[in-house]
C-alpha cells in the first residue's frame, strides 16, 4: 500500500464525516478497462458501484487506508452594502450576523467586514477604499463582540458602488489567500440593490469574480437581500464559483442560515487532494471519490461518485468537481453529496490509480 502525505499543511476540524483514502490499482491488475453504466466488479475486500455516471474503469486490487481528515479554515470577508435602503432592515441584519459569528458552530473560522460605500464616503470608487478591509479579520467567537460593536454603530447612507468595492475585498483575498495557502478565503457581497456608481455593469463585476476563482480558488459568494436583481447577483455567484446567489429578499434574517451554508460548504465539502509520494505523482484523471454513508471500514462496498465539469453541472444528483481541472489541489463535493454527509458515520474515500468515473 502506498503511503499517502497531505498536498500542504492543513488545519483538523472535528466533523461528522471521515476522510479515508484509496491507494490505486496494482500493476499486475486491470486500471484502465471501460465498462457499461452497471457496477464496476473488484478483486480483492474493497468493492465499489457506480452512482450517478457512467461505470469506466476497473477497480481491481485498489487497497484502502483510513487517515484523519483534513479541512482548511475559513477565513470570510462579508462585503455589506450599507446605503440608506438598508436602514428598516438593518437591525435585523446586524442582530442575525451577531448570532451566526457567535454560533458555536462558527468557532475558529476568521471573519472581517468592508462596507459600501466606506464608512464617511459617499461614493468610494477606488479599489484602494476596500484594500485591506476596513475591519480586518479575525478568529471567532472572540472576533465576534468587535464586529458586532461595527454593526450595531454602523451609519447608514452614501451610494453603491459595488464594482470598486468587490475588486478591491477580491484583491486583498486573493494576496492573503496565496499568502496562506493552508486558508480558504472567500468573499461574500451582500447587497439590496443595484450599482448606483462606478462601474455599474453587472457582466464587468461578475469579471473580477470569475478571475479571483481563477488566479488563487477565491470563491465569491452572493447574498441577495430586498431590493435586489436576483439574476445580476447569480451571475456573480455563478463566476465566483459559489452556484447561485443565496436569496433573503423575503426574509433578512434569514442571512444568518445563508452565512452558515457557506460556512459549511467551505469547511465541510472541500477537501484537500492527498499526494502519493513523490515516485508516485498524483494523475487528475486518475481519481475517484467513493461514499459510504453508513461508514464502513473500508471492508464493506460503498459508492462511485460520478465527477462533473463544475458545480453547474451537479444538479440533484451526487458529484464532485475540481477547484481548478488542468492543476487540482482540492475536490468539491455537489450539495447532494453533502447532504449525505450529514450522517454521522459517513465515510468520504478517495481512489488513487483508476480511470476517474466521470458522469
Amino acid at each position: 500500500m502506498r503511503s499517502m502525505v497531505p498536498r500542504m499543511p492543513g488545519w483538523s476540524i472535528a466533523l461528522g464525516a471521515a476522510l479515508v483514502l484509496a491507494g490505486g490499482c496494482d500493476d499486475e491488475e486491470s486500471s484502465t478497462g471501460t465498462g457499461g453504466s452497471g457496477a464496476v466488479s473488484t478483486g480483492g475486500s474493497a468493492g465499489f458501484e457506480p452512482l450517478g455516471g457512467s461505470g469506466q474503469g476497473g477497480y481491481e486490487g485498489c487497497l484502502t487506508a483510513e487517515i484523519e481528515g483534513e479541512r482548511k479554515v475559513l477565513v470570510l470577508l462579508i462585503v455589506m452594502d450599507r446605503s440608506g435602503s438598508m436602514g428598516p432592515i438593518w437591525n435585523v441584519i446586524s442582530s442575525s450576523l451577531e448570532s451566526f459569528f457567535a454560533a458555536p458552530s462558527s468557532k475558529g473560522i476568521s471573519a472581517g467586514f468592508n462596507f459600501f460605500a466606506p464608512p464617511g464616503m459617499a461614493d468610494g470608487c477606488e479599489a484602494s477604499d476596500y484594500t485591506p478591509p476596513q475591519y480586518p479579520v479575525g478568529p471567532l467567537p472572540g472576533h465576534s463582540s468587535v464586529l458586532g460593536q461595527v454593526l450595531t454603530g454602523m451609519q447608514l447612507g452614501g451610494e453603491t458602488p459595488t464594482y470598486p468595492a468587490l475588486e478591491g475585498s477580491l484583491a486583498w483575498a486573493v494576496t492573503y489567500q496565496q499568502a496562506h495557502p493552508e486558508l480558504d478565503v472567500v468573499v461574500a457581497l451582500a447587497s439590496d440593490g443595484d450599482p448606483t456608481t462606478c462601474d455599474t455593469d453587472a457582466g464587468n463585476i461578475a469579471a473580477l469574480a470569475a478571475d479571483a476563482l481563477a488566479t488563487a480558488g477565491v470563491r465569491t459568494f452572493a447574498v441577495a437581500i430586498n431590493g435586489a436583481t436576483l439574476a445580476n447577483l447569480d451571475q456573480i455567484a455563478a463566476a465566483g464559483g459559489s452556484g447561485q446567489a443565496l436569496d433573503v429578499t423575503s426574509d433578512a434574517s434569514a442571512i444568518e442560515e445563508k452565512m452558515a451554508e457557506i460556512r459549511e460548504v467551505t469547511v465541510a465539502c472541500d477537501l484537500e487532494i492527498p499526494e502519493p509520494d513523490p515516485s508516485d505523482p498524483f494523475v487528475p484523471t486518475q481519481l475517484n471519490v467513493n461514499l459510504d454513508p453508513d461508514g464502513s471500514d473500508g471492508s464493506q462496498a460503498g459508492s462511485v461518485i460520478a465527477q462533473v465539469p463544475s458545480e453547474s453541472d451537479c444538479g440533484s444528483e451526487p458529484g464532485w468537481y475540481y477547484d481548478d481541472p488542468e492543476e487540482p489541489t482540492k475536490v468539491f463535493l455537489c450539495p447532494a453529496t453533502c447532504e449525505l454527509l450529514k450522517s454521522p458515520n459517513a465515510t468520504v474515500t478517495f481512489t488513487f490509480g483508476c480511470p476517474t468515473i466521470v458522469k
